[in-house]
């Protein structure tokens, strides 16, 4: 995709960042983000308290380890209706395996942050797919 073609996103827009599974390319999860900035090097991406989302994840992550031999592959489980926990701004540096999340309470303070190590985000006509890198 040449430079020119890439679609970067208005703030406000509604962007989809979706999980794509690593055993098939099915996607395991797809949460509605809001575009809050997006150029050549940052994606920033706001996803409200109790947005809903969809996810696969059929195995709670405590019995994921003992359980990898029995795991049914990801484009054969249910997708399930979640909420999203707090308010969270996702932040994705063009070509780098990682996002920052920054976490915030009911009252907007700043509560937590994380760092997913991903594969780096490719855009498409909706949002972006990414693949966690489950550790």
């Amino acid at each position: 995709m040449k430079f020119s073609e890439i679609k970067f996103w208005d703030h406000g827009d509604t962007v989809v960042i979706r999980n794509i599974a690593r055993s098939d390319g099915s996607v395991t999860t797809a949460i509605p983000a809001i575009a809050i900035s997006d150029d050549t090097d940052l994606l920033a991406l706001y996803i409200p308290k109790d947005t809903p989302f969809k996810n696969n994840w059929v195995i709670p992550p405590e019995q994921r380890v003992s359980s990898v031999q029995s795991i049914v592959p990801s484009a054969q489980r249910q997708h399930r209706d979640l909420i999203w926990w707090n308010d969270t701004i996702r932040l994705y540096l063009q070509g780098y395996s990682y996002s920052i999340w920054l976490n915030f309470d009911e009252d907007s303070k700043f509560i937590s942050w994380y760092g997913n190590l991903e594969a780096p985000y490719v855009r498409t006509s909706i949002g972006i797919d990414t693949r966690d890198f489950a550790l």
